[in-house]
């Protein structure tokens, strides 16, 4: 898997949304793992309700409506950064799969 594609569109998005070191962390877990926020929460060692609350202020501050439309902002990032000439390769293929809840 090509994280270090995740990472950096992570960071952009971050930086263009003012998103904490903390909701960057977040939306990276929620790109590398899709996972449930029980897992999720687990993993990060946090409560589900600091889960909760961190992604729906990313979600406030990306205007963003579900977790769903946060990870199709970082595959648009991702691809808006491959077809810039990086690589010709589908980011979908390297992506983990987000089960659906």
């Amino acid at each position: 898997m090509r994280t270090d594609y995740i990472s950096k569109a992570c960071g952009r998005i971050a930086k263009i949304y003012k998103l904490t070191n903390r909701e960057t962390e977040i939306l990276q877990y929620l790109c590398f793992y899709g996972c449930n926020n029980i897992e999720l929460a687990e993993r990060m060692f946090i409560s589900v309700k600091t889960l909760k609350n961190h992604i729906h202020s990313i979600q406030i501050k990306t205007q963003s409506t579900s977790t769903r439309n946060l990870l199709a902002m970082v595959i648009r990032r991702i691809s808006e950064d491959l077809s810039g000439g990086v690589e010709a390769v589908s980011p979908m293929a390297e992506l983990p799969r987000v089960a659906a809840r």
